[in-house]
């Protein structure tokens, strides 16, 4: 009868410890599921959050130097501007000395060179101040001179040619202009221009 009662006795102490064993292994079954759902999809997750987390950081930090640079430009043109505005200009034209006719002829011939434009003659001439018009009257110590142009050239070019005349230092002021075809070029045309210049007794 003892025997028979430890018998039982280690019986039941086997089934518990294969109880204890079957819980063992479904913890650990359990855990290790846990841990693969875990780590595929809230720790992936977690990664490539952190990843997009660190690319939009170094995003904002590259916005963050170009705006530094572009304020730092911003700065240095309104400082710019600020001396321009305290410099005084000097885009009053001057009347030249007779004897730098010479050279505002090579100027106005440097300036056609530039655009493009061949000249085929230039007539420099003393005005006569008995056919000024009363509109336009000339101060004594002035001698005012017409300097006729003739141009071949294609249209652009002599705007460009026009526009660079005007903004020489010396006064020169556009007083005529006639535009004609050329028979053999189409693209070219042939032009008269009569400009005005005043020169210093």
């Amino acid at each position: 009868m003892i025997n028979l009662v430890e018998k039982i006795k280690s019986i039941k102490i086997l089934d518990q410890f294969d109880l204890d064993n079957k819980k063992l292994m479904l913890i650990v079954l359990i855990s290790v599921v846990v841990f693969y759902i875990d780590f595929n999809f809230i720790l992936k997750a977690q990664v490539r959050w952190l990843a997009k987390s660190g690319t939009k950081v170094e995003r904002f930090k590259k916005d963050l130097d170009n705006f530094k640079i572009d304020l730092k430009k911003m700065r240095d043109l309104e400082s710019k501007q600020t001396l321009a505005s305290q410099k005084p200009v000097s885009n009053a034209k001057s009347i030249i000395p007779a004897n730098q006719f010479s050279s505002l002829l090579q100027d106005i011939s440097r300036t056609a060179n530039h655009n493009d434009v061949r000249i085929l003659q230039i007539k420099p001439s003393r005005m006569p101040t008995e056919n000024q018009s009363n509109k336009a009257k000339v101060p004594v110590n002035l001698n005012p001179f017409m300097v006729n142009l003739d141009l071949s050239c294609a249209y652009h070019n002599l705007g460009k040619f026009i526009n660079e005349l005007e903004n020489l230092q010396a006064f020169v002021s556009l007083r005529d202009i006639k535009i004609e075809p050329q028979d053999d070029n189409y693209l070219k045309q042939k032009v008269n221009l009569a400009l005005v210049t005043y020169v210093k007794k």
